[in-house]
């Protein structure tokens, strides 16, 4: 059996004792009569093991696809249930900013080959960055439509917006709050890629950012939608774009 990739091996080896971390975190969150300062040294620690494990994920992730080795599971589901089912799972990740998630269907239902998977890490990742650039009590408007055999599916908010720089889905680019690594837009790009799709950010928004997600209409052999794999990644996916 051929050994897993260097960079493969030390993140399967890094995830195990993160994941102890949480674990012993949950226990501790049912002891009783722990002082005030104890419970907000645990917040703290849980908030900052998700935040480790989300960039051990996205170096990873990077390192995968950039070696070609990214695996994608194509199925076939209908759209428009899809995206909106992502849209209110990601409407908790905003919660916290007091900022809502609002979905406008513009198109008939459609059924399309999909890795719900990835297209859930790639609407999250957009979700939370427009959240970033958001107001408090303002709101992100998750669009779809379908455009001459492609969907198009958008994400804008309304806030103070992103620069339109040629380099922005590039590598190792700083988000505005030195948080993180600076690899989310990189990895919605390839993870785009990798669904055969494109994407860019509208220059003709005056208010705000709008990305654009462009993905064609195919139908894959491999047969219906299934229910996502309960891993450790997709029980903790909420809290680690919280910890960002």
């Amino acid at each position: 059996m051929e050994s897993l990739p260097f960079y493969e091996e030390v993140y399967h080896d890094m995830q195990a004792p993160v994941s102890s971390i949480l674990q012993y975190l949950q226990f501790m969150e049912h002891v009783e009569g722990l002082p005030v300062c104890a419970i907000d040294y645990m917040v703290g620690i849980k908030k900052n093991t998700y935040r480790i494990y989300k960039m051990l994920r996205d170096i990873n992730d990077s390192t995968r696809m950039q070696n070609g080795v990214m695996a994608v599971h194509f199925l076939n589901a209908e759209i428009t249930a899809t995206v909106r089912g992502i849209c209110e799972e990601a409407g908790v990740l905003t919660l916290p900013m007091r900022v809502r998630v609002e979905f406008q269907n513009h198109m008939r239902q459609k059924c399309m080959a999909i890795d719900r998977h990835i297209l859930s890490r790639i609407l999250f990742n957009l979700i939370t960055n427009a959240g970033k650039y958001s107001p408090k009590g303002g709101r992100i408007v998750v669009a779809l439509e379908e455009r001459c055999g492609f969907v198009r599916i958008s994400v804008r908010d309304f806030g103070t917006g992103i620069r339109s720089e040629s380099d922005v889905f590039e590598r190792y680019r700083a988000d505005k709050e030195g948080a993180g690594i600076g690899l989310g837009l990189y990895i919605v790009r390839e993870l785009t890629n990798l669904l055969k799709g494109e994407v860019n950010i509208n220059e003709r928004v005056k208010r705000g950012t709008e990305v654009c997600l462009t993905l064609p209409i195919l139908l894959t052999d491999e047969g219906a939608e299934q229910l996502p794999i309960d891993d450790f990644f997709y029980n903790n996916i909420i809290q680690m774009e919280l910890a960002l």
